[in-house]
């Protein structure tokens, strides 16, 4: 009895300091202190260079597991009680100008291998020559490389400066931030969902130091998935092919449209084939180098090995299968592909099925969370679906370990800055690899439980 009874007081001690309104900051703040001092003292019980190693390193580490989990757990429970909060219009200007400024430093602090790129596109399309002859290190379509081109120009202005042509793209990729939230604040009413969208590390680290440009193919994809919810279908395949010419990332969203009954099979087939069509016509001044659009753009596959579904399908399929001559036809079906084009209709199926019509929002988390090739910069792609979600602890999860990986082990990204190694939480580089397949597996039990709710909700409505 005695033993009961203690374990029901530790019981109800822990509930209560997790659903403490302000628990999350409690935790926030113990992970800087206990790190802090940490690093304070690190002296004291380090080796003769002051490193900490040995049983002591994992011990720090297992205790920033613990108040890791804490934390995690805190921001669980304080979002399943919080909707929104209200913010007046006059201080929207000064949130959105704080974000900004947060972007900009990122970029100031830095820059990793992609900003080389920007800068060596930029110059063949200034000097008047083509993208796709005269470098392997554009995979997309030609608008972004225009793009590049006019702000290299303008950073030009006087004498050119790296920096200034940083922050440019910073502000570019920013604006369409500005209108991607903009539009979901249109649809959501959510004052909250915008400020975590804005100040989360991982939008902060991939705009402004990484520099990617997928939120601006996202952008206009949502506004294109707008326009085909208000049924104002030849505005949204414009937008959807314009999309695709940004970088191709959304194009199997038309896949998982197919199971949409409130649009027509003629819509539909438009849907699935014009955008694809506009998509191909961007090329066309580009016809001469074909052999490197191929190669570059529509057959390229970046760090292949350590995706999470590369791995499940290793286990069940056996290897000889994949290597079929069936497979070799045409470069879709080569390895998983096939495998993996699939999961989208099959995906789209059910959600339609069990009354779920956030397709967009699951097409995001899909993308990500089956892709066969991904990096870093693909945390970003879901975060809008991620936070929309954000009730269900797999959100949250995602986001801390995505962000960890980016602040603290991506070599590609600011670990050079904020390197954690004397305290054991900075991980080697099979770590990193590994962490990719992690954090998709999060973003597959994120789906998991989003289409669990919407069964129960279908089988309680029937």
């Amino acid at each position: 009895m005695a033993n009961n009874h203690a374990l029901l007081k530790i019981q109800s001690f822990l509930n209560a300091s997790l659903k403490h309104r302000l628990s999350y900051i409690f935790a926030f703040a113990s992970i800087i202190l206990f790190n802090g001092l940490a690093k304070l003292f690190e002296n004291l019980f380090g080796d003769a260079d002051g490193v900490i190693t040995g049983q002591m390193r994992f011990t720090l580490f297992d205790i920033n597991i613990i108040l890791c989990t804490w934390f995690l757990l805190s921001l669980y429970f304080k979002s399943s009680r919080i909707s929104d909060i209200d913010i007046s219009k006059k201080y929207w200007a000064l949130i959105f100008g704080f974000g900004l400024i947060l972007r900009i430093l990122m970029a100031i602090l830095g820059h990793n291998f992609d900003l080389e790129s920007y800068e060596i596109v930029a110059d063949i399309v200034l000097d008047g020559n083509s993208v796709y002859a005269n470098t392997a290190r554009y995979n997309y379509g030609p608008i972004w490389a225009y793009v590049l081109a006019g702000l290299k120009l303008l950073a030009s202005i006087g004498s050119y400066n790296q920096t200034l042509f940083h922050v440019y793209i910073v502000v570019c990729l920013f604006l369409a931030e500005v209108f991607l939230y903009r539009a979901i604040f249109k649809q959501t009413k959510n004052n909250l969902l915008i400020l975590l969208l804005l100040f989360n590390p991982i939008s902060i680290v991939i705009i402004g130091h990484h520099s990617q440009f997928d939120i601006i193919a996202i952008c206009i994809a949502y506004y294109a998935y707008l326009n085909l919810k208000e049924k104002k279908y030849n505005l949204a395949i414009l937008l959807l092919g314009i999309s695709y010419s940004v970088k191709h990332i959304m194009v199997f969203l038309p896949l998982m449209l197919l199971f949409n009954q409130e649009i027509s099979i003629k819509e539909r087939i438009k849907i699935l084939t014009i955008p694809a069509l506009i998509f191909a016509i961007s090329f066309l001044p580009f016809y001469n180098d074909f052999e490197a659009i191929k190669t570059n753009v529509l057959s390229y596959q970046f760090n292949n090995n350590q995706t999470f579904l590369k791995h499940f399908l290793d286990l069940v399929i056996p290897g000889f299968i994949t290597k079929m001559g069936l497979f070799k036809i045409l470069p879709i079906f080569t390895g998983y592909k096939f495998i993996w084009l699939l999961i989208f209709p099959c995906l789209a199926f059910y959600a339609y099925k069990w009354k779920n019509k956030d397709i967009f929002s699951i097409y995001l988390l899909c993308v990500v969370a089956t892709s066969l090739a991904i990096s870093e910069q693909y945390f970003l792609i879901p975060l809008t679906a991620v936070f929309v979600y954000r009730k269900y602890i797999f959100s949250w999860i995602y986001v801390f370990l995505a962000s960890y990986y980016i602040l603290f082990v991506s070599f590609n990204n600011t670990a050079k800055y904020f390197s954690l190694k004397s305290i054991g939480i900075a991980l080697d580089f099979e770590w990193y690899q590994i962490g990719f397949a992690q954090v998709q597996l999060c973003l597959c039990l994120l789906l998991a439980q989003i289409l669990y709710n919407s069964y129960k909700q279908n089988q309680i409505s029937n």
